[in-house]
């Protein structure tokens, strides 16, 4: 019955700390998002979070890394809802832990991920993640214990966002417990 041990996907924990040693500036509180451009990942959630937020007058700013099909889309629904001056989107950086690493937050909005890879690298980077709660997410950040998991809903996002943003003790919490669970995917 026990016989059965679950071995993660290995992680170069110290290439990823080494590849992340440049400072990258930034202006405000941050919230980072990786990934290719595309509906699964659903970027427009983070977009209607962001309008939510300015709505409520939280000064913060969202770094898109990567490109995609719906690149041109996302850049115009931010114009859209007057989040455009909120969001940099910075196209495709390789390696991005320099960038992840600068940010306070990172942000998964995902409908759908086998086992986001990005998140373990997040982690390794001692980033405090939200993320929706689908299967990858959720087996990586063991229901909350490792990263805050939200529901696949705008206002789920947007209460988890603003929490971590506001809270600076969560943040550190949670930044202590993804080192924690880096060792998970530890080559050693």
């Amino acid at each position: 019955e026990n016989s059965t041990k679950v071995l993660y996907n290995l992680i170069d924990r110290d290439a990823i700390l080494k590849l992340s040693d440049k400072t990258i500036e930034k202006r405000k509180m941050t919230i980072c998002m990786t990934g290719r451009l595309n509906q699964q990942k659903r970027y427009d959630r983070a977009l209607e979070v962001m309008k939510m937020l300015k709505n409520d007058g939280v000064d913060v700013e969202l770094w898109v890394l990567g490109t995609g099909e719906l690149e041109a889309e996302l850049k115009e629904s931010a114009n859209s809802l007057g989040v455009a001056e909120m969001c940099r989107f910075w196209g495709f950086v390789r390696p991005p832990y320099s960038h992840m690493k600068s940010a306070d937050i990172y942000l998964s909005t995902s409908e759908a991920e086998g086992y986001p890879l990005v998140l373990c690298e997040a982690l390794c980077l001692g980033l405090p993640v939200v993320a929706t709660d689908i299967t990858g997410a959720h087996e990586i950040l063991e229901e909350s214990k490792y990263g805050m998991l939200v529901k696949e809903d705008v206002d789920d996002i947007y209460r988890g966002v603003k929490r971590m943003i506001e809270n600076q003790n969560l943040r550190e919490a949670y930044r202590a417990k993804a080192l924690e669970r880096a060792e998970a995917f530890s080559v050693s």
